[in-house]
């Protein structure tokens, strides 16, 4: 389950991938969709972008977030296992099985950065408060702070046993100790 940025609205997923948005005020079904194609035996919870406007929802697809109806198709990049958006709604990060991590800009779809971060999958993504720090955790048994303003990766934290599930959003405080 997911609010959407003004509380307006609630999304919620099934393992069967369909997503359903409700009217938070009266309750009632908004719209509800259910993805064409094979889909991945893993479910992605959908990220609110441009203040409710967009919803990202699986497999590459940006939706009105108010309507349901598509924006935009985003090109394949491989199998998303995550997904982030940036408090103020401008990024949308998406991390894949592959262990890429890929941001675009919530609007145009247009790719900001696209580079391997982890060794197998990306279990989790959480972007700062401020939005200029991205975290991923990966199988791989790490979890990895990128820095979203210049694209490069700012730190890699080493040393957990085994796979890194997932990762808080308090990454400022984390990185102005360090």
């Amino acid at each position: 389950v997911q609010f959407s940025p003004d509380g307006a609205t609630l999304v919620t997923t099934t393992t069967e991938h369909a997503l359903t948005a409700w009217s938070v005020a009266s309750s009632q079904q908004l719209f509800s969709l259910r993805p064409q194609g094979r889909l991945p035996k893993l479910a992605v919870m959908p990220a609110f972008g441009l203040g409710g406007q967009r919803l990202a929802f699986q497999p590459n697809q940006i939706i009105d977030g108010r309507t349901g109806l598509p924006v935009t198709e985003l090109a394949s990049t491989g199998l998303v296992t995550a997904v982030a958006a940036s408090p103020d709604g401008r990024l949308l990060a998406t991390g894949l099985a592959s262990g890429r991590l890929v941001v675009r800009d919530f609007a145009t779809g247009q790719g900001i950065i696209d580079e391997p971060r982890h060794v197998g999958r990306i279990l989790s993504l959480a972007i700062s408060a401020d939005g200029r720090l991205l975290a991923s955790s990966g199988a791989d048994g790490t979890a990895t702070i990128s820095n979203l303003g210049t694209g490069g990766e700012a730190r890699q934290c080493l040393g957990h046993e085994g796979r890194v599930d997932e990762v808080l959003e308090q990454l400022q405080a984390e990185m102005q100790d360090a």
